[in-house]
């Protein structure tokens, strides 16, 4: 049920359901209290009157219908009562918004690292959809699908309810054609690349229960060697070079309390395509714009360049001469400064959470910048030192409206860890 309240300072109202009533809902079989203010007391022991009195005042609590209603008015039973919430003032998260495209129906936006797609958590204010509601003045935008906090690129927000859900189908029935780009480590658990806290950890994570192969699990083949099991061992892919492609198949479930998300055996839920584009023996010193004794670049046909074009700059090793949307390597993050590092294509059949960065991992090759993968660093949310080097790049599908086959690129990069 759409909100009667309009959003304030670009956030939607909230909403609370009364017990009792005909429709079916949790608490449909609870007696209901004869007024408002005696519901919201039974359900708020601890708010005082001051600040009950506050929701039906600054927070405009409102019935169904946007009829306010105060503390003595009569309880509607099973009735979704509406109201603003207060929210305090965040700290601005230093990345701005750039417009892909934007036509009657679809805003479509570059979303940045480190900006949140919707409210979320601590960033309610200091999101995509609240901020795009209100520097533009257009309370009805609401993003289609969603991009984790750390992931940049493109972001679809419907401008009109009349046709969000039209849009919003080809996403629940995957209809979407998402292409993603990454950078991933490449060297193994013991490889220099992972000197430090991280290899022992690593090493764990291979000895635990994704080591145990499942029964009867679906298997991961890749051009680079034999199938892999999809609960198999977190172990490095060997010596991969541009053109490998790979299509990893697993269950992913995330456990109460933590921010990793875990294969497990299973029905496979997840979906990975996965291609290398190229391969930076070391980290350029200058991000993408090395030199051409910085950076060899292996297979270059099958990358679409030669390493004497990736040390031309940011646009020939790019592909496309994107705006860079990383910056570099926090010190102090873990990460390795040097070594082999890959460009990938990625190709999400399935939306789960993390999947991208669950399967590179499970691949031997978590995703540079990543703070969670292989192990939870436990970051601030406001260290913007260190942005993970995954864009979503591309979008494509079939206009539910007008039947036109659309495709959206992001203008943003990738840029490797500096030396």
């Amino acid at each position: 049920m759409r909100s009667p309240l309009p959003p304030r300072d670009g956030i939607t109202a909230q909403r609370l359901r009364a017990p009792g009533g005909r429709r079916t809902h949790p608490r449909a079989s609870e007696t209901p209290p004869a007024t408002v203010g005696e519901w919201l007391r039974a359900d708020f022991p601890e708010a005082s009157d001051a600040e009950l009195e506050a929701l039906t005042t600054r927070g405009e609590l409102s019935d169904e219908t946007g009829r306010r209603v105060t503390l003595t008015s009569l309880l509607i039973p099973g009735g979704i009562y509406f109201f603003h919430r207060e929210f305090p003032p965040e700290e601005r998260v230093p990345v701005e918004i750039s417009v892909v495209h934007e036509d009657a129906e679809l805003l479509v936006i570059d979303k940045p690292h480190f900006l949140a797609s919707t409210p979320n958590g601590r960033f309610v204010r200091e999101c995509a959809v609240t901020r795009l509601r209100v520097e533009r003045g257009e309370p009805d935008l609401v993003a289609i699908h969603r991009l984790d906090r750390v992931t940049a690129g493109l972001l679809v927000l419907s401008r009109r309810p009349e046709t969000r859900g039209a849009y919003q189908r080809l996403f629940q029935e995957r209809r979407i054609r998402k292409t993603y780009r990454a950078l991933a480590w490449l060297d193994g658990p013991s490889g220099a690349g992972y000197a430090g806290p991280e290899a022992a950890a690593r090493e764990q994570i291979a000895g635990g229960p994704l080591a145990r192969r499942a029964a009867g699990s679906p298997a991961v083949t890749g051009a680079a060697g034999p199938a892999l099991d999809s609960a198999g061992p977190v172990q490095p892919v060997a010596e991969v070079s541009a053109g490998w492609a790979a299509c990893r198949v697993s269950r992913l479930h995330k456990p109460n309390g933590g921010r990793q998300v875990v294969e497990v055996p299973g029905a496979p839920n997840a979906r990975t395509e996965a291609r290398l584009l190229r391969v930076w023996e070391s980290a350029p010193a200058e991000g993408l714009g090395g030199t051409a004794a910085a950076v060899a670049e292996r297979g270059g046909a099958a990358a679409g360049g030669t390493a004497a074009a990736v040390a031309g700059g940011t646009a020939a090793a790019t592909g496309s001469g994107e705006q860079a949307a990383g910056g570099p390597a926090a010190a102090g993050s873990g990460r390795p400064a040097r070594g082999r590092v890959g460009e990938f294509e990625l190709h999400p059949h399935t939306g789960r959470t993390h999947q991208l960065r669950v399967h590179m991992n499970a691949w031997g090759m978590p995703l540079v910048g990543d703070p969670v993968y292989p192990v939870d660093l436990e970051p601030d949310p406001y260290d913007f030192s260190s942005p993970l080097q995954l864009l979503a790049s591309r979008l494509e599908f079939r206009d539910p409206l007008s039947g036109e086959e659309r495709m959206f690129e992001s203008g943003l990069g990738l840029r490797p860890p500096m030396e």
